[in-house]
């Protein structure tokens, strides 16, 4: 009887390849995640396809500066990542323990876990507690590429729904510090493609002592920017909340010529700058004699994703919530609209921020929002 013949295996580096590792957990709760939008899978929380979209993404944002257009970038992306019934040269697998999976209040979140809220019933966060290891495999030539995708993801992305308002939040042991990163990357962008590099506006709280602390101190902040009692509003009375200190109610009053008696428009600036935050905005009027709601979207679309990312990361001193601005030079050009009504304006000019309270005259309302975040 003949012995079997030796398979002989050749290795990663003999066939070109390169096996990248990286122990993650998920320090955050987590908002859907599986095949069915909103749900998370039990049995399969952490789902290689949902992380391969996540890491393409951040190969865009930390690549883009490479390519000369779009199109040149779409091939690269689809050689290494894959497009519709073709696979890509890069290998996607989560190994390890999977974590395990408990239900959580959104409603010690609210500020960031609105839609969830707005369900009925609302919608439970979900928690995920272990750790899992993050495998991918592709061509030697793409290593660091490979590299930078993971740990962007790792440092400022997540795993399912609202990752920019840090629901899902990952973080992985050994991890260099986010502004060591940022300034280590190549840089530049492409029109219409969001990116980071080492020119990226980014900007911590304090430390607390849990990674939940961490965001929801992060979200309050964004609140307090955008509709708090004294900064974003001023103060009400009772149960009647303040008057806002951004002009889009006003202006919005003024378009539809309706308004409360004791709400006359008053705001000297006539545009809608919290644009700048992601769209739609809807605008929700209380009280009688007032506008109905009102949406704020871009000119044939209905959404525009945030540029502005908040989630916790992990320090010495415990949890700080960081907030960083995604560059993209073609969102000074994009047209807005109030849905179903005229196109309005959002970019201020250095008179107009002056008027504003909460932007303290700095007319890029983002920059604006990092210094106060940073207190």
């Amino acid at each position: 009887m003949r012995a079997p013949s030796e398979i002989h295996i050749k290795s990663f580096e003999a066939r070109g390849l390169v096996e990248l590792k990286r122990t993650f957990e998920v320090i955050t709760p987590v908002f859907g995640g599986g095949s069915q939008a909103g749900v998370i899978d039990a049995q399969n929380p952490i789902r290689s396809a949902s992380i391969r979209g996540q890491l393409r993404f951040w190969w865009r944002a930390t690549q883009a500066g490479r390519f000369d257009s779009i199109q040149s970038m779409r091939a690269e992306e689809a050689r290494l990542w894959g497009a519709a019934s073709i696979p890509g040269l890069i290998a996607i697998s989560v190994e390890g323990q999977r974590p395990a999976v408990s239900s959580v209040n959104a409603a010690g979140f609210q500020y960031g876990a609105f839609p969830l809220l707005q369900e009925n019933p609302p919608k439970p966060l979900s928690r995920l507690n272990g750790e899992a290891r993050l495998k991918l495999v592709g061509p030697i030539e793409a290593e660091k590429q490979m590299d930078e995708a993971m740990v962007a993801w790792l440092l400022f992305g997540g795993l399912g729904g609202r990752t920019r308002r840090g629901f899902g939040a990952v973080s992985s042991p050994d991890l260099p510090r986010p502004e060591v990163f940022l300034h280590g990357l190549h840089g530049g962008g492409l029109p219409g493609v969001s990116v980071i590099g080492p020119r990226t506006r980014m900007k911590m709280r304090a430390p607390q002592a849990t990674a939940d602390r961490a965001l929801t101190d992060g979200l309050e902040c964004l609140k307090r920017f955008r509709q708090g009692p004294g900064v974003g509003r001023n103060p009400g009375q009772h149960n009647h909340p303040g008057r806002s200190r951004w002009p889009e109610p006003d202006e919005i009053r003024r378009l539809t010529h309706i308004h409360a008696h004791q709400h006359a428009p008053a705001h000297p600036v006539q545009k809608f700058p919290r644009a700048a935050f992601g769209m739609p905005i809807i605008f929700h009027f209380v009280g009688g004699g007032e506008p109905f709601d009102q949406s704020l979207q871009p000119v044939g679309k209905e959404r525009r994703a945030s540029p502005l990312i908040l989630r916790p990361y992990h320090s010495q001193g415990g949890y700080s919530c960081l907030a960083l601005v995604l560059e993209d030079s073609a969102r000074l050009k994009e047209h807005i609209e109030l849905r179903g009504g005229p196109q309005v304006q959002y970019q201020l000019t250095d008179q107009e921020a002056q008027q504003i309270t909460p932007i303290k005259g700095q007319a890029d309302v983002l920059g604006a929002f990092l210094n106060f975040f940073a207190g």
